[in-house]
């Protein structure tokens, strides 16, 4: 019923095309089962950047949810934060090309807001 009426309020608000490509997206996206590369709003980071390394604050910081690094590291440190379904609670954490899945990271803050930083060459 929630999916439902989910659909049905995006339908109106944004269109019906819309609105399958966001049931496809939550689909792939809580599906446990898929394969699938996730297709959800995010930006881009090079592979050499993330040879290198980047802070979580920084990786968490390619998304809107944030203001300031202070409120990505209150996030981190209470347990809110989670990259490719891995909880991350050291503000400390560097992230490496080799922690990606299939070619990007999903960041998720709280339950309801995601993102995927995807890694180009």
């Amino acid at each position: 019923s929630k999916e439902r009426l989910a659909m049905e309020v995006t339908t109106l608000i944004h269109g019906a095309q819309q609105a399958q490509e966001c049931r496809a997206s939550s689909h792939t996206f809580f599906s446990t089962q898929s394969s699938d590369t996730v297709e959800l709003p995010g930006s881009t980071l090079t592979r050499d950047r993330l040879q290198q390394g980047i802070d979580i604050i920084d990786l968490f910081m390619q998304s809107p949810f944030f203001r300031t690094r202070s409120e990505a590291r209150r996030l981190i440190q209470q347990g809110g934060a989670t990259i490719n379904g891995r909880t991350i609670q050291d503000p400390t954490t560097v992230i490496y090309v080799k922690d990606a899945s299939k070619g990007q990271f999903l960041l998720r803050a709280g339950k309801k807001r995601h993102w995927s930083v995807a890694i180009k060459n």
